[in-house]
């Protein structure tokens, strides 16, 4: 089965800034961490069930899934996500350092 996955403007603003972010630094580095994340959305067509709890799970009434994925350099970046049926709503696009959510 393959799932649609609809990105939340939030998390295409975070995608946005982090991209950014990387890109005024290097856009070598830019464009790894760009082919990370395209990577991950993929992976989450195919099988987004795989994917655990997010640890701020508890604070939403349905359940949010995070995919963690990783840029070369060794960073560790989060995709959180609701699964319903066949769509994949990716909620927040977490980077390194940051807070888990408190709220929605």
């Amino acid at each position: 089965m393959s799932y649609t996955v609809r990105i939340l403007p939030v998390a295409a603003q975070e995608r946005r800034r982090i991209f950014d972010y990387i890109h005024d630094r290097s856009p070598q580095s830019a464009e790894s961490w760009e082919a990370a994340y395209e990577a991950a959305l993929t992976r989450l067509e195919k099988d987004p069930q795989i994917y655990g709890l997010a640890e701020e799970s508890n604070h939403f009434d349905f359940a949010l899934r995070q995919l963690l994925f990783r840029t070369r350099s060794g960073l560790t970046y989060r995709l959180l996500f609701r699964v319903d049926e066949d769509q994949v709503t990716i909620y927040r696009l977490r980077g390194p350092g940051q807070a888990p959510l408190k709220d929605h």
